[in-house]
């Protein structure tokens, strides 16, 4: 299947990022001091910062290309999180369905790499070929068969690379190396549910 979503072009990610892990939560504080809070979303996002002066020179007129591709803020894009990009085992039993998705150990679904899924068939004893068996949305992350699996048979995934849907979340700031450094000038990208 195609893949609209573009492919984040600096991997890896330069060292001394910061990481923010948020739940998206509201906050309600009374007088009395009872506090009330919610969050819709059931795993915390993760927002990054990258300093520009750590991005290689090599990879800003990427970069600068690439945040013209998504249009800035606008579309969302697949990259691979650099503490969170590799899932060493994912099931999936045959339930009579034609699509599927995978989810890591922490039941959050994932966005396989297609380059290195390997789905493995127990009652044949071997893996799965993305094209013939399964085929991947890599925009949605759901699998759809192409030979249906015996219904006492299981696909398990041994390890695969997975992706993570972002966005940037402000604008490039297309200023020279040094008034980046002098002024801390960052990426910033948002994990996107």
């Amino acid at each position: 299947m195609s893949n609209s979503l573009q492919i984040f072009p600096v991997s890896p990610l330069p060292a001394d990022i910061d990481r923010i892990r948020s739940w998206g939560d509201k906050i309600t504080q009374y007088e009395s001091g009872a506090v009330q809070g919610s969050t819709a979303w059931q795993y915390p996002l993760m927002r990054i910062s990258i300093p520009f002066v750590n991005i290689a020179s090599e990879c800003r007129n990427d970069l600068v290309t690439f945040f013209d591709l998504t249009k800035g803020r606008v579309k969302p894009f697949l990259m691979k999180d650099p503490d969170e990009s590799y899932v060493t085992s994912a099931g999936h039993e045959y339930t009579a369905v034609t699509t599927f998705r995978l989810f890591d150990t922490r039941s959050i679904p994932i966005f396989p790499d297609s380059a290195n899924l390997g789905i493995f068939s127990v009652l044949s004893a071997a893996f799965l070929v993305n094209g013939s068996d399964f085929a991947l949305d890599q925009d949605t992350g759901i699998l759809t068969y192409i030979t249906t699996p015996s219904a006492t048979d299981s696909w398990s995934v041994r390890s695969t690379e997975f992706f993570k849907k972002w966005h940037f979340d402000a604008n490039y700031n297309d200023a020279s190396p040094r008034v980046w450094s002098l002024f801390d000038v960052q990426l910033k990208l948002s994990e996107t549910p």
